[in-house]
């Protein structure tokens, strides 16, 4: 029976069933459960794009040392106590190789703290030393090296790892 207690042709709904068109709809209800879906994907979609291109335009790494077997010598210990960044555990000092010419080196400071260290035997110098304590993110700049006037490379150590970034200076104009 209908609403108006008149009968409802066979096949046909009746006007209160979940799906059925009512006079001013525009669509049925299953249809109508789409539209949030649709605005969830499109949402995860857009989410999922800047995060894409957030990541694809991070620095990267124009090289990343790693740790090698190198054990401190007279020689380096000797510019550390000259020109380090302080009380260095000389049995902390580990090699990473070096990267224009300039070793690096990490060990830990008298308090505990990481540090990360660039050797440059030649000028007998230590361009760039930083010790912070964990979690700070460990890192030592340089200049010069090879770089473009302004360049800097930045050494970020990563543990096993120091990974290197190479900055350079944007143009005059």
């Amino acid at each position: 029976m209908g609403e108006d207690g008149g009968t409802v042709a066979p096949g046909a709904e009746a006007p209160d069933a979940p799906d059925a068109v009512r006079p001013g709809d525009r669509r049925p209800a299953s249809r109508r459960a789409w539209g949030p879906i649709a605005l969830a994907a499109a949402i995860l979609i857009a989410v999922g794009t800047v995060a894409t291109v957030r990541v694809a335009s991070a620095p990267r790494p124009v090289a990343t040392l790693h740790q090698i077997g190198e054990t401190a010598d007279v020689e380096m210990l000797d510019i550390l106590v000259r020109e380090g960044p302080g009380e260095i555990d000389p049995a902390s000092l580990r090699s990473y190789g070096s990267y224009r010419g300039v070793e690096v080196w990490s060990a830990t400071n008298s308090f505990g703290a990481p540090c990360l260290l660039t050797l440059d035997r030649s000028g007998g110098d230590v361009p760039g030393a930083s010790c912070v304590p964990e979690p700070a993110k460990l890192y030592a700049d340089i200049m010069g090296y090879g770089l473009p006037d302004g360049g800097r490379a930045r050494f970020v150590y990563r543990g096993n790892t120091v990974d290197v970034f190479e900055y350079q200076p944007e143009a005059a104009g």
